[in-house]
């Protein structure tokens, strides 16, 4: 599995832990022929630019893009192309990193122009929840 479904995983099951239903964005794999030969590869549907949608009654519905410590300033000038009716959704970031031997995420709301990041620097932390 690699590094990024790993990590969608991860915030999945966070979520669903705090009785959210989630759905997560899918990969269809597609198969071509190139030059006589079969070429496979993945296409990926993202929701408005999320990996992850979670609704759970009497929150509002969430929109998640998860990844690791970088691309951040590509993943917030895709959220432009949209017009995210604010404030009846959260749009979020959840970028995570390795810890000593731990992925530690911490979460940025964005808000139409930039992101907010919550207060506690470590964010929350995951070490064996899931098994590769």
């Amino acid at each position: 599995m690699k590094k990024g479904q790993y990590l969608e995983r991860l915030a999945q099951s966070k979520l669903e832990a705090e009785g959210y239903s989630v759905y997560r964005a899918q990969q269809n794999i597609k198969v071509r022929k190139i030059k006589g030969k079969l070429v496979f590869y993945a296409n990926r549907q993202d929701v408005f630019g999320c990996d992850l949608v979670a609704i759970k009654k009497d929150s509002l519905p969430r929109f998640i893009q998860v990844t690791a410590n970088t691309g951040i300033k590509k993943r917030l000038e895709e959220w432009q192309k949209y017009s995210f009716p604010f404030p009846l959704i959260s749009v979020e970031l959840w970028q995570a990193r390795k810890e000593k031997g731990r992925w530690v995420f911490k979460i940025g709301h964005y808000d139409g122009r930039g992101l907010i990041w919550e207060k506690g620097a470590n964010g929350f932390s995951f070490s064996n929840l899931l098994e590769k």
